[in-house]
């Protein structure tokens, strides 16, 4: 219950986020970085893009499916090396993330 939670508040903060970057002056913002319009900034990003996706649906599969089995045959699935798999998947979304905000708003 508290995975469906936690999914539940990370894709309501994520829409919260996309509306927020949609209707505010973030691109006015973002045009001032040295990175503007750079291919390396394309690159973080699509990098980005790719970790958040494989996270967002693994994560959805591994808490359906891990809510699917519990208790019964939960030893029948691998739920800590999924888990493990999209801890690290999660992470690389932070990091690409933090080096993209800093790639639009340090430098």
């Amino acid at each position: 219950k508290l995975q469906i939670a936690a999914l539940f508040a990370v894709t309501l903060l994520v829409i919260a986020l996309e509306v927020d970057v949609r209707f505010s002056n973030l691109s006015e913002v973002s045009a001032q970085s040295g990175y503007h319009d750079s291919m390396v900034l394309t690159a973080v990003f699509i990098i980005h893009l790719i970790f958040a996706l494989s996270s967002f649906v693994g994560w959805i599969w591994l808490v359906v499916k891990s809510n699917r089995i519990y208790p019964k045959a939960f030893g029948t699935f691998n739920h800590k090396k999924w888990g493990k798999i999209l801890f690290v998947d999660i992470a690389l979304t932070a990091i690409t993330g933090w080096v993209m905000y800093a790639m639009v708003f340090i430098y």
